[in-house]
């Protein structure tokens, strides 16, 4: 399987960075970032003449491979020789494991083996992905390139693309999906021992380093996405791996490092454009509190670091320009209500009341009387601040702002437990004498708050939003460890201090409201059909329809499908999704390889038709118009040839 190409590229680069005296973590992370660098460099590279195929990558990775092979022997080769006599000791030795540390290793690792098992079998199947995050994959596909093409769905084709880059390469080299939902797996293991280097950076000893990891792996809205295809815990890997180099370059100024930061700030931006908004800060307060020499060396090269993650990003900006006139994809007039992200005006009080909003989605709890409390309380500090608590301009799509219990769907899930426990220990850090080395922290922590603020100023409430805190969930992780290493030093309250993690972890682990492992009332099992776990989100009627749809076409041959852009609502300005644009579980069933079969959308009544001449195909030789039926009885037109009728959909085979 041509797959094993990019891994191996990771691998070959691993050692070769493990020879150059990187530890065994370091040389992960650092592999890791070069590797998905090379991955979208690659991609982009390709996405220029139309050749953004399998065949392609896989030529394109055999190169790759052959080049980081002989920059590993060279790196062999250069490797200072021993004295005759003497012993060189492995690079990086860990110390050896105590009996606490070894069963909080264990813990993370079963939570790691569980969350795999679940990313393997089941199929992405998340509402996002299903809309936009895996339709743009296909699409790519089917037109070998990244370049836009026409779609009524501003999402697929103007928000950050890194995660579905990769999500891409994996598609073509494997010929399924099969391994998309392992994007978002590695990615939250990758930040579990980012975590730990960060730790470590404060002083943490081993204990403390494992309590930060295991907390990132609790988190109850990480641990439902890390088994599917979103992509907060990508982004959330890059930003804190970013912070983790840069940290490293600060100690011990390092030119290696610095790249590395760079980049993995710049595929943190191109997995997410809102990362603009608080990474900045995040580097700040990595960096600041370094002595002068230090910062004067990083202030000279913040060129080179600001080259390199234009660079990766350059693309996107290019076709972000292409629809939305500027270099990030929103707002824009086009885009409607539905990609309106940003905070109608920024002043003082509505900072405050945003701020306080942004909070509350983190507080959520199993009852409703308390929400009811919390909701009141908040509504009236946001009145005393002089603020509407429903004011259009700060809240996404006119939604009502409301505080909502906690749900095991990914999207909604809140994390009121570890937000309290990250409260708990920002206050221990600013107000206990703890030793904390070099009081760095006290900086580090400040960093994280700004950051929340700063997002919060600038980015619209929205009910799912408490995913968009991830990142910075997963940088506080750091502040839990080095204070619960603390405040617990036997060996019995760490370990209840980690049962008790677990325990509000297991529910999230076990009982995912998409793909669960337990049989829980209304929560779609791993063990049900691969074809049905497709629509698991809320889409289960419309799976028997879609999937016979599905065998109607390959039944007739066809190669071509084109998607009708129908949509219900007469009105351009799009708020909340139709049906229509819930594409990706039909599209699926069809194998869409952009060899024997293509997919593109038809009727298109927006700018992006203005895309079409350059991702031209045959006429098709299917058109499915999805959801049409539920409007004015559908839209049939039995002229343009034989129509078949679906539940709520339409097939037609063009005459």
């Amino acid at each position: 399987m041509a797959l094993i190409l990019p891994v191996a590229v990771a691998a070959v680069l691993y050692f070769t960075f493990r020879l150059r005296g990187d530890s065994s973590r370091i040389a992960l992370l650092r592999a890791a970032i070069f590797s998905v660098t090379t991955l979208v460099t690659i991609s982009e590279l390709l996405s220029i003449p139309y050749l953004l195929t399998g065949p392609a990558l896989s030529v394109a990775w055999l190169i790759t491979l052959a080049g980081a092979t002989f920059f590993l022997l060279r790196t062999k080769k250069l490797r200072p020789s021993v004295p005759a006599g003497e012993h060189r000791p492995a690079v990086h030795l860990p110390p050896d494991l105590g009996g606490l540390d070894i069963v909080l290793a264990a813990i993370a690792c079963a939570i790691l083996a569980i969350i795999g098992v679940v990313a393997i079998v089941v199929p992405p199947n998340s509402w996002d992905v299903m809309e936009h995050h895996m339709p743009r994959v296909l699409f790519w596909v089917s037109n070998h390139t990244l370049r836009p093409f026409p779609t009524p769905d501003y999402t697929q084709i103007v928000l950050g693309n890194a995660a579905e880059i990769i999500t891409l390469n994996s598609y073509l080299l494997s010929g399924s999906d099969r391994f998309a939902n392992l994007v978002e797996f590695f990615s939250l293991a990758g930040s579990a021992i980012a975590v730990t280097l960060i730790a470590s950076r404060f002083g943490a000893r081993r204990t403390g380093q494992l309590l930060a990891a295991l907390f990132v792996l609790t988190i109850p809205e990480l641990l439902l996405e890390s088994s599917g295809s979103m992509t907060t815990g990508v982004v959330t890997f890059f930003t804190v791996t970013a912070c983790c180099f840069l940290l490293r370059a600060g100690a011990e100024p390092n030119l290696l490092d610095l790249v590395t930061a760079a980049l993995a700030c710049g595929l943190s931006c191109l997995t997410k454009g809102i990362t603009f908004v608080y990474l900045p800060i995040l580097l700040i307060g990595c960096i600041a509190f370094r002595p002068s020499p230090v910062r004067m060396w990083a202030l000279k090269r913040l060129p080179l670091f600001i080259a390199l993650l234009l660079a990766i990003n350059a693309g996107q900006f290019v076709r972000a320009y292409q629809i939305t006139g500027t270099p990030f994809d929103a707002p824009f007039p086009d885009g409607g209500p539905r990609l309106a992200f940003g905070n109608g005006h920024i002043i003082p009080a509505s900072i405050a009341a945003n701020t306080l909003r942004q909070i509350t989605l983190q507080m959520g709890t199993p009852s409703a009387k308390l929400n009811t409390v919390v909701e009141s309380a908040a509504r009236k500090t946001i009145r005393i601040l002089g603020q509407n608590p429903d004011d259009p301009s700060a809240l996404w799509s006119n939604l009502p702002y409301e505080v909502d219990r906690p749900s095991r769907l990914e999207t909604q899930a809140g994390n009121p437990v570890h937000f309290a426990i990250i409260l708990a220990c920002f206050a221990a850090l600013i107000f206990l004498r703890l030793n904390v080395k070099d009081q760095r922290a006290r900086y580090y922590t400040l960093s994280i708050i700004i950051a929340f603020i700063a997002y919060s100023a600038v980015i619209r409430w929205q009910p799912w939003g408490s995913r968009f805190h991830m990142p910075l969930f997963a940088m506080a992780a750091v502040l839990v460890g080095c204070v619960a290493e603390r405040l617990l030093p036997r060996p019995w309250q760490v370990l209840g201090f980690s049962a008790f993690l677990l325990f509000i972890a297991g529910p999230y682990l076990l009982s995912n409201s998409t793909r669960s492992l337990l049989h829980t009332k209304g929560f779609p099992t791993i063990f049900e059909p691969r074809a049905l776990l497709y629509f698991a989100d809320q889409h289960a009627a419309s799976a028997p329809a879609q999937i016979a749809m599905a065998d109607a076409i390959k039944a007739h041959g066809c190669g071509h499908i084109a998607i009708d852009a129908y949509l219900p609502m007469p009105e351009p300005q799009i708020g909340m999704s139709p049906h229509s644009f819930y594409v990706y579980p039909f599209l699926a069933q069809l194998r869409i390889d952009g060899r024997s079969r293509f997919v593109r959308y038809i009727d298109i009544q927006n700018p992006t038709q203005a895309f079409a001449s350059t991702t031209s195909t045959p006429a098709p030789c299917a058109i499915v118009c999805l959801s049409c039926r539920q409007s004015n009885g559908g839209k049939s037109d039995t002229s343009m040839g034989e129509t078949q009728v679906f539940g709520d959909d339409e097939l037609v085979f063009p005459k």
